[in-house]
This record gives C-alpha cells, sequence and structure tokens, in this order.
C-alpha cells in the first residue's frame, strides 16, 4: 500500500514540475518572440531602402502574424499554467 502511496506521490511532484517548467517557458518564449517581432517590425519599416522592396513587406506581414500566433496560443498556455483556469 505504501509503495502505490509513494509512486502516485512521486507522479504528482513530476507533473507539477513540468507544469512549472512550461508556464515559465512559455512566458519566455512569448516575451522573446514579441522583443523579436516588434524589433523586426521596426526596423523593415524604418530602413528606407527595406521599406521599398515587395519582400520586406511580405516579412513584415509575417512578423505580425507570428506576433499574432504568439498572442493567441502562447499566452492561453501561461494564463492556465499560472491560475489553473483554462481561457475560452
Amino acid at each position: 500500500m505504501s509503495n502505490t502511496t509513494s509512486n502516485n506521490d512521486i507522479v504528482l511532484q513530476i507533473q507539477l514540475v513540468t507544469r512549472i517548467i512550461s508556464t515559465y517557458l512559455s512566458l519566455t518564449m512569448f516575451i522573446i518572440g514579441t522583443i523579436g517581432n516588434i524589433s523586426n517590425i521596426f526596423v523593415f519599416t524604418h530602413l528606407p531602402l527595406l521599406s521599398k522592396l515587395a519582400s520586406s513587406w511580405f516579412l513584415g506581414a509575417s512578423f505580425m502574424a507570428s506576433q499574432l500566433v504568439l498572442n493567441t496560443g502562447v499566452i492561453s498556455r501561461v494564463i492556465l499554467g499560472f491560475s489553473g483556469i483554462e481561457p475560452g
């Protein structure tokens, strides 16, 4: 009986550690990704040579889409990790 209890405790501890790591890694990924996307958008819109190229407009749209993915996908995992409440 105590062997089963200790195994359950170990499983619960591993689940807790996994949840904490997932939450903080998701938050770190969100922050770094947001900073990277904003800096890329800033660079591609403020350099005169790059703002005239059609490929820079495509890259700008790609950065904005990446930010949308970060805002919708990663932030929900962060909310779930910190509060335990499933958003939506």
